[in-house]
C-alpha cells in the first residue's frame, strides 16, 4: 500500500515540473504579441518617438520606438529607464532598466568592426553586434528599490530597417502594479536618461565625433534627419518625458478587435 502511495506522489510531482514547463513559454513575448497584435500608440518625447501599450490579465506590455539616430544612438550607448507610474502620476517605483553599452563592454571588447577608424562619411556603423550583446544581458525590474533581472524571453532590443527604428520591447507582470493603493484610470509612462558625461567611453563602435556626422551616418543612409535646436538639446541635457494613457484601452483594444 505503502509503495503505491509513493507511485501516485511521484507521478503527480512529475506531472507538476510538466505542467510548470508547459505553462511558461520560452519565448513570452512573441508569443504575447500573436495573441495581443493591437496596441495604444501615443508620441513621447519627440517627434518620431512613439510608446506603444497594451495589456492582458497577466502582463503590460510596451514598445519604445524610436525613429531619430541620434536618441537612439544614445540610448544604446548611455542606456534607456521606463517607468510606469499605475497613479497616474510621476512616481518611479515600477522602473526598467535597458543595459547600456557600457554594461557590455568586456563582450565587445573583441568585437571588430567592418569600417576601418577613419570613419568616413560614406561608412555607416553596424550597431547589430551591440545590439545582440545587449539582449543577451536583458533588463532589469526594479520595483520601489527592489531589483530583479526579467526572463531574457521578456524583452528585446530591435533594430527594424523597414520603419527605420529602433525599438525597446519589455513585457512586465502586471499583477503588483494592479495592487497599488491609489490605482488609477490613467496610468503614467516616463523615460529617462541622465545628463551625458562628457567624453564618456563605450564599447569602440567607431562613433562619430559631432551631432552632424552621427546623422550622416545613421545605420538608415536614406534617412534625412532635420538638425533643429529640440534634437541638439535632446542630445545634451537629460531626459525625463512623460505621457499618460487608459489603462483600460490598453486592456480592451486587442479585445476590439478579435
Amino acid at each position: 500500500m505503502k509503495s503505491k502511495t509513493l507511485i501516485i506522489i511521484f507521478s503527480c510531482w512529475l506531472m507538476g515540473i510538466y505542467h510548470s514547463f508547459a505553462t511558461e513559454p520560452d519565448d513570452s513575448l512573441n508569443i504575447f504579441l500573436d495573441n495581443n497584435p493591437y496596441a495604444i500608440e501615443v508620441n513621447i518625447l519627440t517627434e518620431g518617438t512613439k510608446a506603444f501599450i497594451c495589456a492582458d490579465d497577466n502582463n503590460l506590455f510596451t514598445r519604445i520606438s524610436v525613429g531619430n539616430p541620434m536618441i537612439f544612438m544614445r540610448m544604446l550607448m548611455q542606456g534607456l529607464t521606463v517607468y510606469i507610474d499605475p497613479t497616474g502620476k510621476k512616481k518611479e517605483k515600477f522602473a526598467i532598466f535597458f543595459p547600456s553599452a557600457r554594461d557590455v563592454q568586456m563582450s565587445m571588447d573583441n568585437y571588430q568592426p567592418t569600417q576601418n577608424n577613419d570613419y568616413s562619411n560614406d561608412e555607416k556603423p553596424d550597431i547589430m553586434p551591440l545590439i545582440k550583446e545587449m539582449n543577451k544581458k536583458g533588463i532589469i525590474f526594479d520595483v520601489n528599490g527592489k531589483s530583479c533581472r526579467l526572463d531574457l524571453s521578456r524583452s528585446m532590443i530591435e533594430l527594424n530597417p523597414e520603419n527605420e527604428t529602433v525599438d525597446f520591447y519589455v513585457l512586465l507582470p502586471i499583477n503588483q502594479m494592479m495592487q497599488e493603493k491609489k490605482l488609477s484610470d490613467t496610468w503614467s509612462l516616463g523615460i529617462f536618461m541622465d545628463t551625458p558625461e562628457p567624453e564618456a567611453e563605450g564599447p569602440r563602435m567607431n562613433r562619430p565625433s559631432n551631432a552632424n556626422e552621427r546623422s550622416n551616418n545613421s545605420p538608415f543612409p536614406d534617412r534625412h534627419q532635420k538638425e533643429d535646436d529640440n534634437i541638439n538639446m535632446l542630445m545634451k541635457n537629460k531626459i525625463n518625458s512623460w505621457i499618460k494613457f487608459s489603462i483600460e484601452d490598453a486592456f480592451n483594444i486587442n479585445l476590439k478587435n478579435r
